[in-house]
């Protein structure tokens, strides 16, 4: 059971499942924010939700995250364009989150 604000994290399956909102982004630029990841993917849709991963005892960044938008479509809109906007100079690795990651409470 995760900690309160964890991201817990299932087996991840080989076919992105029906209707998935959630793109995953590696490549990131250790200073970017998650306000910043936030604005940077609006332009492919309604973000609802950003995560970005760090290492657990110093919170140091890992370079990558989760960006969650309200439809499917936008996601997959977001697989499609983010490649060619890159963020504070880095292109960026962009495709449909496999995993099933939940926010514990």
């Amino acid at each position: 059971r995760g900690q309160e604000g964890q991201w817990v994290l299932a087996a991840a399956s080989a076919e992105p499942r029906q209707g998935a909102r959630r793109v995953f982004v590696a490549r990131l630029p250790f200073s970017v924010t998650q306000r910043q990841l936030k604005e940077h993917f609006s332009v492919a849709g309604d973000v609802v939700n950003v995560w970005l991963a760090t290492e657990e005892g110093t919170g140091e960044p890992k370079g990558y995250g989760i960006v969650e938008y309200s439809m499917a479509e936008e996601a997959r809109h977001a697989i499609q364009i983010m490649r060619d906007h890159p963020l504070e100079g880095a292109t960026l690795a962009v495709r449909m989150d496999l995993s099933k990651a939940t926010r514990t409470r």
